[in-house]
């Protein structure tokens, strides 16, 4: 299991933000980026954010909400790239995706979404 944390590019975490450890333990690098996403929607985004730079929302806003001591690699996951995830994102109405001045953008996010209502964010202290 360690393994397969390194390759996913995330140590930790555990469901959905159930009780007992970690909610970040034991997911998959694809469910890890997806839990960021709705962490980053939920908790950490404001419209006057938006639109952001594709690169920037993820390292300003989906990032941070790894706990302290969680490392994660868009690579390890099975989209490979953050394009492609965004892409498979707004698919599922998540998020819109827009070129502005020829560089993606995430234009909107549909905090209204069941994923995000859903989402139950548990607060990990630093250190911790």
């Amino acid at each position: 299991q360690r393994a397969r944390r390194r390759a996913g590019g995330a140590e930790g975490g555990g469901g959905r933000g159930g009780a007992g450890g970690c909610a970040w333990e034991g997911l998959s690098p694809d469910d890890t980026v997806y839990q960021m996403l709705l962490a980053a929607i939920k908790v950490k985004l404001q419209p006057a954010d938006l639109p952001c730079e594709t690169s920037k929302f993820f390292s300003n806003f989906m990032l941070p909400m790894l706990p302290p001591g969680f490392n994660f690699d868009i690579k390890a996951t099975s989209y490979k790239k953050l394009a492609k995830f965004l892409s498979q994102m707004e698919k599922k109405k998540l998020l819109k995706v827009k070129t502005v001045f020829g560089k993606e953008c995430v234009e909107k996010v549909e905090a209204g979404h069941k994923d995000v209502l859903a989402y139950v964010h548990q607060e990990v202290a630093a250190g911790g």
